[in-house]
């Protein structure tokens, strides 16, 4: 009689159901007890969406809706999985504090069954009815935003940051540590990478358990430095379809370009700032130049005179015209381009156009680099005269280290080093021969397999 019950739930004839209730009006209670079978009839029903056998059977014993599978998953679990919102809502009205919180065998909720499904209708449905539900998290650490990254499902996580709007669980990180914007960078989902990083409460440089940051991630990916190194030491790929790619996709441009555009929202005040305070300082140092001023307008004979010393004027531009010209074109540069940073971040735009995110980096750059000419300009002038000519050489040698140093941190972090290091290494292997370099690249290759598995 039972083997008729499951037969019927897989029909969907709530006819044969009220018949075998008629012959034996326990039997519901008999499947529900006996623990022999690995689910019970309501789940079938479930899975194959008979809605008018399921709602019978709820009638008659709404218990079942709280009975688990093998799988230790509920008629929930699996409703939810299957994308039936009226069924959903059927089962909700049965006992929904105990149903929309029962855990399956991997501590999973129907509403994280619904967020790795990508089952959206569902998803609101169950949010609902207990949107705390998805607050919790499963056995393995992870919250309900971890598995739609997880599982790439977009259209759920924008549906749950909206309707959770908690920040914590946001920017909460899994057993690994990573939040849910290290796996989409490191998942490769740049649309959710984009959509992340408009949130403003989204932290963009947390860490993870192994001390890196999203960036991090995006930067010493597989994909980038490895693999041009790969690639510019002259490997290759013998099957297309068993390895990855060794270039980074095309979209990584896009999440760059909006990790650059997070990172200036997050550092415009201290931005602002540094610009205020160069603006100032340039400023103090256009109306009070090095050496000060005269105080009063006098000649030799300590006569009064209009054409020469006159009071208020720099004493720098008469005992040194040429040098207090340069002075003031690089002081009056690093004023304009201090202004120009602090203009730009009040109206917002190198946020919006990339024209000015690229005048933005050049006026700090023109500010920083003004400011520093005139500091050399004014130890210049404030040096005795036989100590010139050393710091001259001095301030010049200085400027010279500072700059190389400045442009092999940037090329080498710019992706350059690594790419100029496999050309000497492609160069040094062809002197070596095509043989021994076929053997290294083979030898390292099988070490690295092996060490993998």
């Amino acid at each position: 009689m039972e083997r008729r019950l499951f037969d019927a739930a897989r029909e969907g004839s709530v006819t044969s159901l009220l018949n075998l209730l008629k012959e034996d009006p326990i039997i519901l209670d008999r499947i529900s007890t006996s623990g022999t079978y690995s689910e019970t009839p309501l789940h079938i029903a479930v899975i194959l969406g008979n809605f008018d056998f399921v709602k019978e059977l709820l009638q008659r014993k709404p218990t079942l809706a709280t009975e688990i599978d093998l799988h230790k998953s509920t008629p929930l679990h699996l409703a939810s999985a299957t994308n039936n919102v009226k069924l959903v809502t059927l089962l909700l009205s049965v006992s929904p504090g105990i149903v929309c919180r029962a855990r399956d065998a991997y501590g999973r909720c129907p509403v994280h069954v619904a967020a790795i499904k990508g089952r959206v209708e569902v998803l609101k449905e169950l949010m609902r009815v207990d949107s705390g539900a998805a607050l919790l998290r499963t056995d393995q650490d992870d919250s309900i935003l971890h598995l739609c990254v997880k599982f790439n499902q977009f259209e759920a996580l924008k549906v749950l940051i909206e309707r959770i709007n908690d920040n914590v669980l946001l920017n909460c990180g899994d057993c690994d540590g990573n939040t849910i914007l290290h796996l989409s960078v490191l998942n490769q989902q740049s649309e959710a990478v984009n959509y992340l990083l408009q949130i403003q409460t989204i932290e963009v440089n947390a860490k993870n358990g192994a001390g890196q940051t999203a960036m991090d991630i995006l930067f010493k990916g597989v994909g980038g430095m490895i693999g041009r190194t790969l690639h510019n030491a002259g490997a290759v790929i013998t099957n297309s379809n068993s390895l990855p790619s060794p270039s980074l996709p095309e979209n990584n441009g896009g999440m760059r370009k909006n990790f650059l555009l997070k990172y200036l929202q997050d550092k415009q005040e201290a931005v602002m700032v540094a610009a205020s305070l160069i603006a100032a300082a340039a400023f103090q140092a256009g109306v009070n130049p090095p050496g000060g001023i005269y105080q009063e307008t006098i000649n030799d004979d300590k006569q009064q005179v209009m054409d020469k010393h006159k009071a208020g004027t720099s004493i720098m531009a008469y005992s040194a015209p040429g040098l207090y010209t340069l002075f003031i074109v690089e002081n009056t540069v690093g004023f304009i381009a201090a202004l120009s940073v602090f203009l730009l971040l009040l109206t917002g735009l190198p946020q919006k156009h990339r024209f000015f995110k690229g005048l933005f980096m050049v006026s700090i750059w023109m500010a920083i680099v003004a400011i520093a000419a005139s500091y050399v300009s004014s130890i210049i002038t404030l040096a005795p005269p036989d100590e010139q000519v050393k710091v001259v050489a001095f301030s010049i040698a200085v400027l010279v280290i500072a700059v190389l140093l400045w442009i092999l941190i940037v090329l080498w972090y710019g992706g350059f080093g690594p790419r100029i290091v496999g050309i000497i290494h492609q160069r040094r292997a062809s002197k070596n021969g095509p043989m021994t370099r076929a053997g290294s690249l083979l030898g390292g290759a099988t070490t690295g397999g092996t060490g993998s598995v």
